[in-house]
């Protein structure tokens, strides 16, 4: 029995190769949003937080011809949703938009293709 989940962060690269071998028409843009960007600088995080930046924010930003969609990945197994994330998701869908918890590569592929 293979008890191995991968990191949060190896979905991720598989999405983002998934991402850019679609391109072009099935994919107009993405981004992930470099939330976790870590910094010790007391005054980048004050920085940081006087331009906007939040928590909670979604990992990824995929534009597509029918949708702009907002992904937030965790691991297959292991992976909690913060408070922060559940309002942002929360609120992306009252406004009508189109955000997923995507709980490994393999979920966010199969949310993504719906736009595609």
């Amino acid at each position: 029995m293979n008890d191995f989940v991968p990191l949060e962060q190896d979905e991720c690269i598989l999405l983002v190769n998934w991402l850019e071998l679609l391109g072009g028409d099935k994919i107009l843009e993405f981004s992930h949003t470099a939330q976790e960007t870590y910094t010790k600088s007391w005054h980048q995080k004050a920085m940081n937080k006087k331009m906007g930046v939040r928590p909670g924010v979604p990992d990824y930003i995929v534009v597509t011809q029918k949708a702009v969609l907002f992904v937030e990945m965790k691991r297959k197994k292991g992976g909690a949703v913060t408070k922060a994330q559940a309002r942002w998701l929360k609120a992306i869908h009252q406004a009508g938009g189109e955000a997923r918890i995507c709980y490994g590569f393999d979920d966010a592929k199969k949310f993504i293709e719906q736009f595609i």
